[in-house]
């Protein structure tokens, strides 16, 4: 699929599940109502998240989230 620049609710939308949020996260009124669904409905054609709205690889790197592969565990604090 050819890049193309993400809308405002979509890049929302792909922030909040690399930060295991609900997708719909602090969204209201109409936006919450219809307007996400269809949001959903593109990132799920472009690739970016899966049927059941998980974010893809493709979905991190359009946002410039590290996928969770790469993240180090912060080590406890030694002793002495």
């Amino acid at each position: 699929m050819a890049k193309r620049k993400l809308t405002r609710a979509q890049r929302a939308a792909l922030e909040n599940l690399a930060h295991l949020r609900p997708s719909s996260w602090g969204l209201s009124g109409m936006s919450a109502m219809g307007g996400h669904t269809r949001v959903m409905v593109s990132l799920y054609r472009a690739g970016l998240v899966t049927f059941d709205r998980q974010i893809t690889d493709a979905g991190r790197k359009a946002v410039g989230i590290e996928s969770p592969d790469v993240w180090r565990p912060i080590e406890p604090p030694k002793g002495e």
